[in-house]
């Protein structure tokens, strides 16, 4: 099947935004299962893939709509064209003829393992003979135009100044292993925290900076929190991954926990490097989970057993000396705080 129904998107460029774009609705970030383990090979595996929010046109891209593209650029769609010997070696010359999939309701109850029974392909179905040949759009030009394939749509959203948003958090590698991210250091100007958090918004990009009390950087991070930073309209989101989180105040952790930002703790460098204390403490007593971080491999070891070692060891001494400071054990301790110290919850 070559064929899928086209929609217009845009990635949303600040998560904090309510300004919607003409005709288009906002589609919450979140995290589903991408593939399958019981069809095609092709699919397998099923793995979760994390996409962040993004801009929907609120109704499906019309047939009148997609003439207009295809009038003024001469497009030519994927249905339209023969396909490849190349991509299909196998084929029988007669189904390399430009076609598509024409969906046909069966008469009755079909053996639904086979797609076969309800999909037909057909040779000169495209968008403008949506049932084959002898159809036309007669009477349906205000109905969502079909065989568009995935080219086609990004085509078009191209050309109506919009961008086909295929990019999620797990986009270079099928398990999620490898991914992009966008490098977003808040402490090298406002201009340039808006220009990086932008674009990495716009590709739908995890957006990553190190954040430590060392470089001044808890009065900047408390205005993100605020969702006042860089220019004025930069807010912290669920796309956000920020490594070390030493100093920052305690308004700004209640903000990174509410809207699910990730934090990364790279305990050998932040205990050699003075970047503060990691805060490893102040994650567990918020109910957070974070990830481990090398950071600069090439001044202290960057396997990942050392890290884990590192993160362990620093835990059960800070917890050990809370106890040995506590009278009364482990259940009177407090929390290192930026105000002092606070009870656990």
């Amino acid at each position: 099947m070559r064929s899928v129904d086209a929609k217009r998107v845009l990635p949303t460029e600040s998560t904090g935004s309510t300004a919607s774009p003409t005709g288009m609705v906002r589609i919450p970030g979140g995290t589903f299962v991408m593939g399958s383990n019981h069809h095609y090979p092709e699919e397998a595996p099923a793995h979760n893939v994390r996409v962040y929010a993004f801009w929907m046109d609120r109704h499906a891209v019309t047939n009148v709509e997609f003439k207009r593209f295809v009038d003024a650029t001469g497009y030519v769609t994927l249905a339209e064209k023969p396909a490849s010997v190349t991509d299909y070696p196998d084929a029988k010359p007669g189904l390399l003829a430009p076609s598509s999939a024409v969906f046909h309701k069966p008469c009755g109850p079909v053996d639904m393992r086979n797609a076969y029974n309800w999909w037909t392909y057909v040779a000169g179905a495209d968008w403008k003979h949506p049932r084959g040949p002898d159809s036309s759009l007669h009477g349906l030009w205000r109905h969502p135009v079909v065989h568009v394939a995935f080219d086609d749509a990004e085509a078009y959203a191209t050309w109506a100044g919009k961008t086909n948003q295929w990019f999620s958090a797990n986009n270079l590698s099928s398990n999620g292993l490898v991914h992009m991210i966008m490098g977003g250091e808040v402490y090298l100007g406002d201009a340039t925290t808006d220009q990086s958090w932008t674009i990495g918004r716009r590709l739908g990009l995890q957006i990553a900076a190190h954040i430590l009390s060392p470089f001044g950087i808890r009065p900047i991070f408390d205005k993100l929190a605020a969702r006042t930073g860089g220019n004025g309209k930069i807010a912290i989101g669920p796309d956000n991954l920020f490594i070390h989180m030493t100093g920052m105040s305690d308004t700004a952790w209640e903000k990174v926990k509410d809207v699910g930002a990730q934090v990364s703790i790279a305990f050998p460098i932040e205990m050699n490097m003075r970047h503060g204390m990691p805060p490893i403490l102040r994650v567990q007593s918020l109910g957070m989970e974070p990830s481990l971080s090398v950071d600069v491999e090439c001044t202290l070891t960057a396997d990942f057993f050392t890290q884990m070692r590192a993160c362990m060891n620093l835990q059960r001494a800070l917890v050990n000396q809370m106890t040995l400071d506590s009278p009364t054990g482990i259940r009177t301790c407090r929390i290192p705080s930026i105000g002092g110290f606070r009870n656990p919850p």
